[in-house]
């Protein structure tokens, strides 16, 4: 079976992620990519592999929403009456 390659258009349509966002891993060569007349060509099989591994790679859901939280509770919130809203530590 010959080996079929993605535009960078299509890839971010399979795979539901922005282009720019593709580009740029491809650039960084997070992502295994070929330029084909000067254009990205991708093997979807391949850039889901590699997407795992920089999932794998990046800090767990829990850890960002804890950095998140420190932030948002360092920083004065006031609603629509212009009163301070109190933020749950979690």
């Amino acid at each position: 079976m010959k080996t079929q390659y993605l535009s960078l258009e299509a890839l971010a349509a399979v795979l539901g992620l922005p282009q720019n966002y593709l580009r740029q891993l491809a650039k960084q060569k997070r992502i295994p990519s070929l330029k084909v007349g000067g254009r990205m060509r991708f093997q979807e099989s391949e850039v889901r592999e590699a997407l795992v591994k920089i999932a794998r790679n990046t800090k767990p859901a829990k850890d960002l929403q804890r950095e998140l939280s420190a932030i948002v509770a360092s920083t004065k919130i006031y609603n629509a009456g212009n009163k301070m809203a109190k933020i749950n530590d979690g």
